[in-house]
């Protein structure tokens, strides 16, 4: 895997999880609203009508993968996780 330009290039036979976790309607989504603006946590699972802990497990996912990071911040209660996108563009390897 090899992320240069804000590209992430994936080679088929040697990252077939990253592109697991791209194939999911939930995280697909979770990209999408990501891709203008950075959400926490609650504000994702707002939006896609979800359980935070469906959200956060999507979450660990795609941060494992490549596809997007996460920053801890102070909140008004405690931490709260921003989520944005590290890549703009996916390039698979056949």
């Amino acid at each position: 895997m090899d992320i240069k330009d804000s590209v992430l290039t994936v080679d088929l036979k040697d990252n077939i999880e990253t592109l697991k976790a791209l194939a999911s309607k939930p995280r697909a989504k979770l990209l999408s609203l990501i891709k203008y603006e950075p959400l926490n946590i609650n504000e994702i699972s707002e939006k896609l009508n979800l359980p935070q802990s469906t959200v956060a497990t999507n979450i660990a996912i795609l941060e494992s993968a490549g596809i997007i990071k996460t920053e801890c911040t102070k909140a008004t209660k405690g931490l709260q996780k921003i989520c944005t996108l590290d890549i703009k563009e996916v390039r698979i390897k056949i």
